[in-house]
């Protein structure tokens, strides 16, 4: 009885979730109307305090100050309401966002670049420009005040991107931010994407407060913001290819197209391989006091090498199909009638030292220092986490040698050799765990998976074996396998193969 009331209520959210973007693909004008109006719901919202100060208040007047009937309490209390909502609104300040700010004087290149691509779009006067340390270009609207009536418009380029991608490739990733603000193609998805964006930071800055703030304004955002993104994401990927089609007209079909390879390819770069490897540090140091963006960009030509780029490129465009919220690179190139993804080289020079010049030593040493700042907790704990594990290790180890590991531990214990051991300790530890356990499901996967990362065939044949041992592997393992094809240039054959498989293996 309790299980079937957990399936009814799994499937009743589910198909909660899965509403947006059945009624998006078969009613796209209701779909886009209730959008439209969900999203006002966030201005109603702000309108209703000085509405119920007006109301109230007009009421008052004609009826008198003193209550004397039910009524006349409702309207005090309402009129209370409204002036305290009005207030939080009224005196509310919102920060602007983190970054290094850059002066015309520091960067006149950087910011030529920008209001040339302002004016070719003909969109909103960029305010400021900051530099953060992700690898993103953003443009954000910030409120003044509570009521979202005067806006301040900066534009985010992250360090990364600038010392990733060339200045042509930066120009289109600059573009595809600035046409959603532009007067002439201004759409309801651009709409949408700055009121995501927006409320966000309405959720953020009350939800921290207290008091009225928290409970008036903060409360309602919070839910409200889940349920407005949630709604909206089917929105999204047509969204991108809107963005796309900004670059394109800004700089013409090879750049733009070079961009999103870059974007993909640097992307994956600086996720798995690049920022790892920062983090692997605090194993040893207990203080953030390296600096990872100068490193960068003296790392990255020695770093990046051409067959693993690509690699991650072949894996990208063998992807089919994106995310609910992004299209993949395949869908974005052919969107815009480009060909086979090609990795175009790192640039020489990078965006950073064509376009911010004198400057991008400082800027360096401004954003590692924030850096630091920012990780310097995280670090402690990641290095606290690091030292206790490695005490685990030795006295798994210990057990290993003595009368072997099954089970739980047996896999905690190759993965604690594989971060913290060689490459050879960890193969050697994944074998003895797999000839101690040749039984166990869970251990055979991780082998598997384990020796599919290496690039091993062998891998495969454990996966299969696991999938064999325990239907609830079969999913997984199958996913593994279509990778370790792709990697190795089989892009066409596994979709057939996971298909059979799985119907085979769930039978």
């Amino acid at each position: 009885m309790l299980e079937s009331v957990t399936d009814r209520i799994q499937s009743l959210r589910d198909s909660w979730q899965q509403l947006p973007g059945r009624w998006h693909a078969e009613h796209p004008l209701r779909y886009r109307a209730a959008a439209a109006g969900l999203a006002l719901a966030g201005y109603a919202w702000l309108v209703a305090f000085p509405l119920l100060v007006l109301i109230a208040g007009l009421r008052l007047a004609a009826n008198g100050l003193l209550p004397e009937t039910p009524w006349g309490y409702l309207d005090h209390a309402l009129l209370a309401l409204g002036l305290s909502g009005t207030l939080v609104l009224g005196r509310a300040r919102f920060a602007r966002p983190e970054g290094e700010v850059v002066s015309l004087s520091e960067a006149p290149r950087l910011h030529a670049l920008v209001e040339s691509v302002r004016h070719e779009l003909q969109g909103a006067t960029v305010h400021e420009i900051r530099i953060t340390g992700e690898f993103d270009v953003r443009l954000l609207r910030t409120p003044v005040s509570g009521f979202p009536l005067v806006m301040t418009h900066t534009l985010l380029i992250g360090m990364p991107a600038l010392q990733c991608l060339s200045e042509a490739q930066l120009k289109a990733w600059i573009a595809s931010q600035l046409g959603e603000l532009s007067r002439q193609r201004m759409q309801l998805g651009s709409w949408i994407t700055q009121l995501r964006q927006l409320w966000v930071q309405y959720r953020n800055h009350f939800c921290a407060g207290s008091g009225p703030a928290r409970l008036l304004i903060g409360r309602f955002f919070d839910r409200y913001t889940r349920l407005f993104h949630r709604f909206t994401s089917p929105l999204m990927p047509a969204q991108q290819h809107a963005r796309d089609r900004h670059a394109l007209r800004t700089l013409g079909y090879e750049d733009t197209a070079e961009w999103m390879v870059m974007q993909s390819v640097m992307g994956r770069f600086l996720e798995q391989d690049y920022w790892p490897s920062v983090h692997h540090i605090a194993d040893k140091a207990p203080e953030p006091t390296i600096n990872p963006y100068r490193n960068l960009g003296v790392l990255l030509p020695r770093r990046l090498e051409t067959d693993e780029a690509r690699r991650w490129l072949r894996e990208a465009w063998a992807r089919g199909s994106g995310s609910e919220s992004m299209p993949c690179l395949k869908q974005r190139l052919q969107a815009i009638a480009a060909g086979e993804a090609q990795f175009p080289g790192l640039p020489a020079p990078p965006a950073a030292e064509a376009l911010l010049e004198d400057a991008y030593a400082g800027l360096l040493e401004r954003v590692d220092a924030a850096w630091q700042a920012r990780e310097r907790d995280a670090w402690q704990l990641r290095h606290q986490k690091s030292c206790a594990e490695r005490e685990r290790l030795e006295a798994l180890r210990a057990e290993a040698g003595s009368d072997g590991l099954r089970g739980r531990q047996a896999m905690e214990f190759a993965a604690l050799v594989k971060r913290y051991g060689t490459s050879q300790e960890a193969c050697d530890a994944y074998e003895q765990i797999l000839a101690r356990n040749p039984d166990d499901a869970r251990i055979v996967f991780g082998a598997g998976k384990y020796f599919t990362g290496l690039g091993e065939e062998r891998g495969i044949g454990l996966l299969e074996q696991a999938m064999e041992m325990d239907k609830r592997y079969v999913v997984p393992a199958c996913r593994l396998i279509s990778e370790f094809r792709n990697r190795r240039g089989n892009i066409t054959r596994f979709p057939a193969h996971e298909g059979q498989t799985i119907r085979r293996r769930v039978s």
